[in-house]
């Protein structure tokens, strides 16, 4: 192998490692993630870039970048309950209250504890968006109610919209529909408050469970016709839908036995 060789390759890895020698110039807390990208990705240039961007990056960009993308939808609902004079804050991740109303496919984003209110925590979810759909957050009311016994006749209805036409009709009223034995649907069915509560919010799932600590779920999802990585569902919350949303959950703590 020639002295000319020799150079030519020094050369190449030289300019192939320049992200990681400029991270290791600026001491980079994250140096070692930046050469795991230099050396796996840098052949494809992409990586090589994003390397290199990353490197001469200060954290604090990081940091704002991070906090831009975060999906805010915790905070939009927290503040626009404060707004509205309710004693509401977010709480520490981790609650068992988390594992609450969720599905396997979403990804929570942490519970929002309520004083004074049937409503003790509010329970967020996001589903990401996929090829086809956009993003979906579930919104999930959680009311405590210690009169539920474990795998007793469970409470499972949801909200049905009857349209004037099936699929493109407009909506002429919205009915209770589900496993009930308590008289629960009917009631609701025929409550105009609640019946303007479901035009509001969108669609409601009610249901009773046990674990981890008794009582009941309100779960109202979020689809918007937009691709874009926020929530805006937190507008939907009025003084006058808080109201309605307690008086719904005390239908719910004034079922007529204990399930």
């Amino acid at each position: 192998m020639t002295l000319r060789v020799i150079v030519g390759i020094l050369c190449c890895v030289t300019l192939y490692l320049i992200p990681f020698g400029v991270a290791l110039f600026r001491n980079k807390h994250n140096k070692l993630a930046i050469f795991a990208l230099n050396l796996l990705l840098g052949w494809t240039f992409i990586g090589w870039v994003v390397a290199l961007i990353w490197a001469l990056t200060k954290r604090k960009m990081v940091s704002k970048l991070k906090e831009t993308i975060r999906d805010k939808s915790r905070d939009n609902l927290t503040n626009t309950l404060v707004n509205l004079g309710v004693k509401a804050e977010m709480a520490e991740r981790g609650m068992k209250q988390e594992k609450i109303g969720d599905e396997w496919y979403t990804r929570k984003q942490g519970i929002i504890n309520i004083q004074d209110h049937p409503i003790k925590w509010i329970n967020i979810c996001k589903k990401d968006r996929s090829k086809d759909s956009p993003p979906q957050w579930k919104y999930i009311f959680i009311v405590p109610d210690e009169r539920l016994v474990s795998g007793k006749d469970k409470i499972k209805i949801k909200t049905i919209r009857k349209k004037s036409f099936p699929v493109f009709g407009k909506v002429i009223d919205t009915i209770w529909k589900g496993n009930d034995s308590s008289g629960l649907t009917h009631n609701l069915s025929n409550d105009a408050e609640i019946k303007s509560l479901s035009k509001s919010i969108g669609d409601i799932h009610i249901e009773s469970f046990s674990e981890p600590s008794p009582g009941w779920f309100l779960r109202a999802s979020h689809n918007p016709r937009t691709w874009g990585n926020q929530s805006d569902w937190h507008k939907r919350i009025t003084m006058e839908t808080w109201e309605q949303m307690r008086k719904l959950s005390e239908y719910l703590l004034s079922t007529p036995r204990v399930l």
